[in-house]
């Protein structure tokens, strides 16, 4: 019940954000974007519920991830348990979609023809048990065969422009 109140919540504010700066040059606020990679994550978060097999595994992520996207996740969270494969949660998991906030700090951006989005929001130092230093989180997305999917997750210094090519 938690799970789809959060959805729901985070629905509401992808919303709230696509009325308010929807004439922004170069950016896009897609109610779907931030529902699509709230998913994504959900669909990873799910490997690490129970065993596996990795067809199982591969199959949950094919509906949200590129291919490549899938291999490099699976290469490295995906680990042998007893009963199948799972993966193990991490603070610092590679290839794992961003803890993005999904307010008006996470700003979506679309290239001029419309085949690609990224999401991408500046993650503040971190202290506790892994500690970093501000930077920038970036999911992109492109659209292949009519279905948005996500085609890389990338931490680095530099914010994307606001036309993101």
């Amino acid at each position: 019940m938690k799970k789809y109140f959060l959805l729901f919540t985070a629905a509401l504010i992808a919303m709230a954000l696509s009325f308010s700066s929807a004439g922004a040059k170069g950016k896009v606020h897609n109610n779907n974007t931030f529902g699509i990679v709230q998913e994504a994550f959900n669909k990873q978060v799910s490997i690490s519920e129970k065993p596996r097999t990795k067809k199982e595994i591969h199959d949950i992520l094919q509906g949200y991830f590129t291919e490549d996207v899938i291999k490099k996740f699976m290469k490295q969270n995906v680990v042998k348990v007893k009963g199948g494969y799972a993966a193990l949660g991490s603070d610092n998991a590679e290839y794992y979609i961003p803890f993005f906030s999904y307010g008006t700090k996470t700003k979506v951006f679309e290239n001029q023809n419309h085949s690609i989005k990224y999401v991408q929001e500046k993650m503040q130092a971190g202290e506790g048990p892994v500690s970093y230093t501000p930077h920038y989180e970036t999911v992109k997305m492109e659209k292949i065969s009519g279905k948005w999917k996500v085609s890389s997750i990338s931490i680095n210094n530099r914010k994307l422009p606001a036309a993101a090519k």
